[in-house]
């Protein structure tokens, strides 16, 4: 397998992971809700369910913007109150944000900041996190904020001490 494809394959893993684990959170939690009036109760829990999957994958993939570990909560907030005004994400793709960075220090470090971040604002609560290695090279978690939103965290190292942050926030309503 070619360094290229080992480098996707570590990418694509744990967010396929992390999405199976929000949507195992949202069905075990009622949070998804299906309309009566549209559907029947076993049509609901066919396709329902596998909607639902497709539809955190695509929130997963969304696109990234650049921010940094001091200002990420303020970015997605902007974006946030942005939705609940009725405006349209800043890349056109709907209400999920997705953030991108590099910080050079090991990732044990960045990941504690990051959450160290979450706890200082007193809104947000850690669901779940850990490594997705074996090798320590990806961490990721769940943090959630209330009823409003879910961030999922992933940070990842190649061996050095450079490693990068994606965080995706998805609002209530588009899983």
């Amino acid at each position: 397998m070619s360094g290229r494809a080992l480098r996707a394959l570590v990418y694509v893993l744990p967010l396929v992971c992390i999405g199976i684990a929000i949507v195992a959170a949202l069905i075990g939690q009622g949070a998804t809700q299906v309309d009566d009036d549209v559907f029947t109760r076993d049509e609901a829990e066919a396709g329902g369910q596998a909607g639902v999957l497709e539809r955190a994958r695509a929130l997963l993939g969304a696109k990234t913007r650049e921010s940094s570990t001091e200002t990420f909560l303020r970015d997605l907030a902007l974006n946030s109150r942005a939705q609940d005004a009725g405006a349209t994400a800043s890349d056109g793709e709907g209400a999920t944000d997705a953030l991108c960075w590099v910080e050079e220090v090991d990732l044990p470090v960045v990941a504690e900041n990051v959450l160290r971040a979450y706890a200082d604002t007193g809104e947000a609560r850690l669901a779940a996190s850990g490594y997705l290695d074996m090798q320590g090279n990806v961490w990721g978690a769940i943090v959630q904020g209330g009823d409003a939103w879910c961030d999922v965290v992933l940070v990842n190292t190649e061996g050095g001490r450079e490693s990068t942050v994606r965080v995706t926030r998805l609002l209530l309503g588009e899983v």
